[in-house]
């Protein structure tokens, strides 16, 4: 409360001391120049001029302290840039009337002297004391009808989630702000400054951005291992940190704590991956940015598969473009195991030259990620593919379906089986996934399990023609979705 504020008080307080001794003044020199003019046997007219005199006496007293008062008053404030509360506001009307009913014996001093009709001296005073009070009154009403004003527009500025995360991790950034969007409602706007919605086409991106900052309620920091290496999470962070707003750290795509600095690394931080700690996080928002209803969260399962998804730090360009190509090229495969390409046809279809394309294919391979075959002249390989591991870390970064949601919904569904295992074309046919899409499940399936996946006679379109119940397959059916 501003009335316990020693900087305010030690402003106010003279402040109204000069005042009064101000008003006391006038009041004073009134009375002396009506006093004067009676001794110099001028007449009086109690239908004007001492009516006239009366009320400069008590507007002094009276109408010019409430003016005065409210001008120290909301000096004071601007001195100090603050904004009274409504509480702040009635406890200075309490004040005023407090110091109208002390100046009451006063003015009726002033006026005890001028020897006229009662009755008129005290309708003057009255007049002048009710229109000190209506004063007062809507001074009061405005300032409060002003902090309506201010509370509803602060309410709209803070009403903003800046999402602050680097352009590598945009889908996640997206499918985060759909999620906020449809649990906050239409009245708080979910910031992602790569969506077209928070910057339009044609604007100006930075000055944009800065104004989401200034704006910002809270703010929520995707750190992968990616934005670890930038440092514009750590700026945005730190500018809305240092307005005193809640900053919400977020891990995800394989970052560790242990990788992160600071101011990042300061509050407590949560795992977009995990269902329990993504609820948390809408409901904390919620709350900072005083919204009533909590509905009940639920479709977070875009955020967590892209959460999931693997960041492939420290490839170069021509690496992630040979990556991006075996995804591809393995989803639209119509038959056999892993998509096998011709390094020599990739040059001109990715636009990369010979040796750096080489040089990508070695990047992989020594990563795990492919293997090289077919050796041509000058070192140069002519075939690559992709290994298991692909599937498993690589290749969740560019599909819109995971390998290992995949293999765990085939886990159950065999185990679901009357039989002792599946045939994988039945099984492809009832969830109508692709060779593509059913192959790296089964190698995920492969890795994640011992004995359940096994090379009998089948269907040459799939790695693994039949899936079979056992131990590991149970336990790996089981365990919660990351």
């Amino acid at each position: 409360m501003i009335w316990k504020d020693e900087n305010f008080l030690s402003i106010y307080r003279p402040a109204l001391i000069d005042l009064t001794a101000t008003l006391r003044l006038k009041a004073d020199h009134a009375a002396q120049e009506l006093a004067a003019r009676r001794a110099a046997g001028r007449e009086m007219i109690w239908g004007g001029m001492v009516m006239g005199y009366a009320g400069r006496i008590s507007g002094a007293c009276f109408t010019e302290y409430v003016n005065g008062a409210i001008a120290v008053f909301d000096g004071a404030l601007a001195r100090l840039k603050v904004a009274p509360s409504d509480a702040d506001v009635d406890e200075f009307a309490r004040l005023v009337h407090d110091a109208l009913t002390k100046l009451d014996p006063v003015c009726d001093a002033f006026l005890s002297g001028l020897g006229g009709p009662e009755p008129l001296v005290a309708e003057a005073k009255r007049q002048i004391r009710q229109r000190a009070e209506r004063q007062l009154a809507r001074w009061v009403s405005d300032a409060k009808a002003a902090n309506r004003f201010l509370e509803k527009r602060r309410l709209e500025l803070e009403r903003v989630v800046f999402v602050s995360h680097v352009a590598d991790d945009k889908d996640l950034a997206i499918a985060l702000k759909r999620s906020l969007e449809a649990y906050l409602g239409p009245g708080v706007e979910v910031f992602v400054s790569s969506h077209p919605e928070s910057i339009r086409a044609g604007k100006d991106a930075k000055n944009r951005i800065q104004e989401m900052l200034r704006r910002a309620g809270v703010c929520v920091t995707i750190v992968t291992p990616r934005a670890i290496k930038s440092r514009w999470p750590y700026y945005e962070s730190a500018f809305i940190e240092a307005r005193e707003r809640p900053v919400f750290p977020c891990r995800a795509r394989g970052a560790g704590w242990a990788e992160i600095g600071p101011p990042l690394n300061w509050p407590q931080g949560l795992h977009l991956a995990n269902v329990d700690e993504l609820r948390t996080l809408h409901k904390e928002i919620s709350t900072e940015l005083q919204l009533v209803d909590h509905p009940a969260v639920e479709g977070f399962g875009d955020v967590v598969r892209e959460a999931l998804r693997p960041s492939l730090r420290g490839l170069t360009d021509a690496a992630m473009a040979l990556c991006r190509e075996i995804s591809t090229q393995s989803k639209a495969a119509e038959t056999g195991a892993p998509a096998r390409l011709e390094l020599m046809e990739l040059e001109s279809k990715l636009g990369i030259d010979r040796a750096p394309l080489q040089a990508a294919a070695g990047e992989l391979e020594r990563d795990g990620l492919a293997k090289l075959d077919g050796a041509l002249a000058e070192g140069f390989q002519k075939w690559v593919f992709p290994t298991v591991k692909f599937f498993l870390e690589a290749d969740p970064s560019f599909v819109e379906s995971d390998a290992v949601d995949d293999a765990r919904a085939l886990a159950r569904a065999t185990l679901e089986s009357p039989d002792d295992g599946v045939v994988v074309d039945v099984i492809a046919r009832q969830f109508g996934w692709p060779p593509r899409r059913m192959n790296p499940a089964l190698y995920v399936l492969d890795a994640k399990t011992t004995g359940a996946v096994k090379r009998l006679s089948g269907n040459p379109d799939f790695s693994y023609p039949h899936i079979f119940k056992s131990p590991s397959l149970r336990t790996f059916a089981s365990e919660p979705e990351e």
